[in-house]
């Protein structure tokens, strides 16, 4: 089952954007600088919180046509949110040099 696995995944990583955000607004507010990363932090955690719910209910569903399509949808906001979390490391990079 996969789709167990996204769900462990979205989950940690959902707490990894959370934690990444505060710490990004900590920076901002001790070094007065404005960045995009924490604008890009909530969306991707905002996709990874779709994929939780999609592939929960992919894992409760008894119809094979619905648990596959919900099970795409967490795939696919799972996806969605490491290339914006892909995205974020190019912005903190380009900050920081």
């Amino acid at each position: 089952m996969i789709y167990a696995q996204v769900l462990n995944h979205s989950s940690n990583k959902l707490g990894s954007c959370l934690t990444l955000l505060g710490l990004i607004k900590a920076v901002e507010g001790i070094k007065n600088v404005v960045s995009m990363a924490d604008e890009l932090l909530a969306i991707a955690a905002i996709t990874f919180i779709v994929s939780l719910g999609a592939t929960y209910m992919a894992l409760k569903q008894s119809d094979p046509v619905s648990k596959r399509r919900a099970g795409k949808v967490g795939d696919l906001m799972f996806t969605a949110g490491l290339v914006i979390l892909l995205g974020i490391c190019v912005v903190i990079a380009f900050e920081l040099s």
